[in-house]
């Protein structure tokens, strides 16, 4: 099973409570309107780091970070080969810390871990630090999450591109539900309180598993909608047997 620990909203406020229930993930995604570039530092220590900006994230850090990037999840790291240009940008994975990602990157470029610290490719293109992705002549991708800050802005069809699961923010509210086989992700916000909303991230679990893709969500294991067994998204045809089960759970944070 892998742990990935799904983040968004902190506004630059990364509490202790927020860098304790992301501890022993393997991987962290966060959702945008980061705040402050120190936070990723600060998850980096903690796992692997894949971000997007948000609206309220501006000058170097918003320059820094992709509109939306694809995160392989089983691999950890980015597909580059999703990269696009679009009206809001070049869109392509940036890694953070321990691994995975490369900053921009062609179209058949996948994530490869540059050793300690970081190192530039030929082009000059930045990798992220430490071990992560896949070889370019490794087969397919896997299992791959489509990470933007607002849903409102999704402009491709996921379930069609092979996605299995979309983690998005901004309306501080935690969601999750399946439309066409594919899991949307609201994990909330885990910085400054607003309203009345709870303070809370997600823990997403990766369950290698014979069983047909189910998901199960909520701050006290209240069960998501789970999706019949078929051919999945993004698996080349074969069957939901054949892929891992996502688990979601909904963290509150006591604060």
């Amino acid at each position: 099973m892998k742990r990935i620990g799904i983040i968004s909203d902190t506004h630059g406020l990364l509490r202790p409570e927020a860098e304790d229930a992301l501890g022993g993930s393997e991987l962290i995604i966060h959702a945008g309107d980061v705040g402050d570039a120190a936070i990723l530092d600060a998850l980096a220590r903690i796992a692997p780091v894949h971000a997007v900006r948000g609206n309220m994230d501006r000058g170097a850090l918003a320059r820094s970070l992709p509109a939306t990037t694809v995160v392989d999840l089983g691999a950890g790291g980015v597909w580059a080969g999703e990269e696009r240009e679009s009206g809001r940008g070049r869109e392509g994975g940036r890694g953070y810390g321990g691994g995975g990602g490369i900053e921009g990157g062609g179209a058949r470029e996948r994530s490869r871990g540059g050793g300690e610290g970081g190192d530039e490719g030929d082009d000059g293109r930045e990798r992220s630090r430490g071990d992560g992705g896949c070889d370019d002549d490794e087969a397919s991708p896997g299992t791959l999450a489509y990470v933007l800050h607002d849903l409102s802005t999704l402009d491709l069809d996921p379930a069609a591109a092979g996605f299995r699961l979309v983690v998005h923010g901004h309306t501080h509210r935690p969601t999750v539900e399946e439309k066409e086989g594919v899991l949307y992700l609201n994990p909330g916000s885990a910085g400054p309180r607003r309203f009345s909303l709870p303070i809370s991230l997600a823990i997403l679990s990766l369950v290698e598993e014979a069983h047909g893709p189910e998901a199960a969500a909520g701050a006290r294991g209240r069960p998501a909608t789970g999706t019949p067994e078929r051919s999945a998204p993004g698996t080349g045809g074969r069957t939901a047997s054949d892929t891992p089960r996502l688990h979601v759970e909904i963290v509150t944070l006591d604060v």
